[in-house]
């Protein structure tokens, strides 16, 4: 379920029930060549730190210059230092499963809180809109939506391209290829954002067309013409933080973040109601703010010789090769987005035909399982860091390690998740709602909701292993399938069709429950056969082949040559680009 985005089209559409919402030590040389123990603050800790490889030619940084541990995660992670022989041991090793689920873990925590920040600017949106009267809390939901399934979900999805290149990048022979290929996509963002800004300048006559009330399509149409300004903010948002993420530095979003979010909640109250402005103040306070964010990241790149010089070469006329690289992938990443999205907001559409209450519950449903799956999501973003660092320093069988490590997590993030939901099931819609059938109904789709997030979980982070090793347009193919071809069908004709639904005949005799139980059902059977189809995927990956393979793509055609020795490494090959100024 992909809604990790600042403006989620997951926002409900009950708008009843809206208004209810209402350092680290340097190692020398020699003594990270015989140990990896040592880490931030002094303390021992064996195995925890990544040591990185001697790059025999370098015309760009000195190797002095790079000891740093992998996972000190308040600087860049250096890249040269050499590796103990011992270090790419077993993958089948349970230590060495546990060592990457601990680094893992470690990196989920920054990703994770930069999540939850970005869904409160959103929250902030609804909050101060909400209260200004009906009409416009349901246009802000629909511009919401429009914004999300139009744009946002969009640039989210083609960003989630870098993926397969930024990380695995960074820990090559050349790091300042991750600098290139954020340019390359920012490129591609940059020409994509138009034709999306196109769209929202006329989505009043477009939300007419297809029969929209005319007050709300005017005032849906009206914010997002003022929301078009938060288009470059949230391109390069997104393109800064997958870009400082893979360089190591998790902190950095989340504490731009943690600035910001009051901040947006502060302009949100002032634009909207201490001026003249109104409805029309809160797109322009988000707008200020996106833009801010990623003004504030790229602040901090610029400033920040480390990160500059470790990643960029100097603008040349390279930049603009591979822009088909940084297409096909971003296309077939979007693909996978666009698919989940549209197919939730389609569950939604089916909801408005049981009932109002059936569409209240379906929300808050919604609501909260957005809410729950920004930790498996931030386990993805993890997971794709760590195992594209792996891939670029040529460790075949620490990322085998690593991708076991994640699948595990998954596992006990899904757990933690469906306990909450089944322990508080009875009372958990008292938050959003003081209807109550409305908290009747939800109490009895929550059990099947805990039992959906070791689905929904586990497909997010195998589908961030796709991603990671360059297989955006299989992800693509398994999550339109699992979707279009199995879910929605499956989950309308269970809704709709009391013959085949197995609910119909449970204890309590109501005909709404039993259809959006019908819903859910569907969907999660579908989610269930794309788990087993990407973890038979993931389960055969040849880490050894793939490590060969990310070497050759992130070098693109800027190499003097794609061929690879496979009888070497990259330990021992000469690096093709050491003299691009690239």
């Amino acid at each position: 379920m992909q809604r990790s985005s600042i403006y989620s089209s997951s926002i409900p559409r009950d708008y009843n029930t809206l208004e209810s919402i209402f350092g680290h030590s340097d190692n020398e040389d020699n003594e990270a060549a015989a140990s990896i123990s040592s880490h931030r603050n002094g303390t021992d800790d064996d195995h925890l730190a990544l040591p990185n490889r001697q790059s025999s030619i370098h015309s760009y940084s000195d190797t002095a210059s790079r000891r740093q541990s992998f996972l000190d995660i308040q600087k860049p992670p250096q890249l040269h230092a050499p590796i103990p022989v011992d270090y790419d041991s077993d993958s089948k090793d349970s230590s060495t499963i546990m060592t990457e689920l601990r680094i893992i873990s470690i990196y989920l925590v920054p990703i994770y809180l930069t999540h939850l920040l970005e869904y409160s600017l959103n929250v902030a949106s609804v909050l101060s809109v909400g209260h200004i009267d009906k009409m416009a809390l349901a246009a802000m939901s629909l511009s919401s939506m429009t914004a999300a399934v139009t744009g946002f979900a969009l640039i989210q999805g083609f960003a989630t391209g870098l993926d397969s290149l930024l990380a695995t990048s960074y820990a090559s022979s050349n790091p300042q290829l991750c600098g290139t290929w954020t340019v390359r996509m920012g490129i591609v963002l940059s020409i994509l954002i138009v034709p999306i800004g196109t769209v929202w300048f006329n989505a009043e006559r477009i939300l007419l067309s297809i029969g929209q009330d005319a007050e709300v399509a005017h005032l849906a149409g009206t914010y997002l013409r003022y929301y078009i300004a938060s288009l470059p903010g949230f391109a390069g948002f997104e393109l800064l933080r997958k870009f400082l993420q893979s360089c190591g530095n998790m902190h950095v979003p989340t504490i731009v973040l943690i600035i910001i979010s009051p901040l947006n909640m502060l302009l949100q109250y002032l634009l909207v109601w201490r001026t003249s402005l109104g409805f029309i103040g809160s797109p322009i306070a988000s707008a200020i703010c996106i833009d801010l964010i990623a003004l504030m990241l790229l602040l901090y790149i610029v400033f920040t010789p480390k990160v500059r010089h470790d990643t960029w070469g100097g603008f040349s006329y390279l930049v603009f090769r591979d822009l088909d690289v940084c297409f096909k992938l971003g296309a077939s990443a979007a693909t996978m987005t666009l698919s989940e999205w549209f197919a939730w907001e389609g569950l939604a559409f089916a909801a408005s035909f049981i009932s109002p209450t059936a569409l209240a519950a379906q929300s808050v449903i919604n609501t909260s399982s957005s809410i729950s799956y920004q930790l498996p999501s931030a386990l993805s973003v993890a997971s794709s860091v760590r195992i594209g660092t792996l891939m670029g320093k040529y460790l075949p069988n620490r990322a085998s390690a690593a991708t076991k490590a994640t699948v595990n997590l998954s596992f006990g993030i899904a757990f933690c998740n469906a306990l909450i939901f089944l322990t508080f099931r009875n009372s958990f819609a008292k938050i959003f709602t003081s209807d109550a059938d409305v908290i009747e109904l939800v109490a009895k789709i929550l059990p099947l909701v805990a039992m959906f997030q070791f689905t929904d979980g586990t497909i997010s982070s195998c589908l961030g292993i796709l991603r990671t090793t360059g297989r955006q347009l299989t992800g693509a193919v398994i999550q339109i399938t699992g979707f279009y071809i199995i879910g929605l069908p499956l989950a309308i004709c269970m809704a709709f069709l009391p013959k085949i639904n197995p609910i119909a005949h449970w204890p309590w005799p109501n005909a709404q429950s039993d259809r959006l139980i019908g819903l859910w059902l569907g969907m999660s059977i579908a989610l269930g056969l794309n788990v087993i189809a990407v973890l038979w995927i993931v389960s055969r990956i040849n880490w050894d082949k793939e490590c060969k393979l990310a070497d050759i793509r992130v070098k693109g055609t800027t190499s003097v040559e794609h061929t690879v020795d496979e009888t070497t490494t990259p330990n021992e090959r000469q690096p093709l680009l050491a003299n691009n100024h690239v």
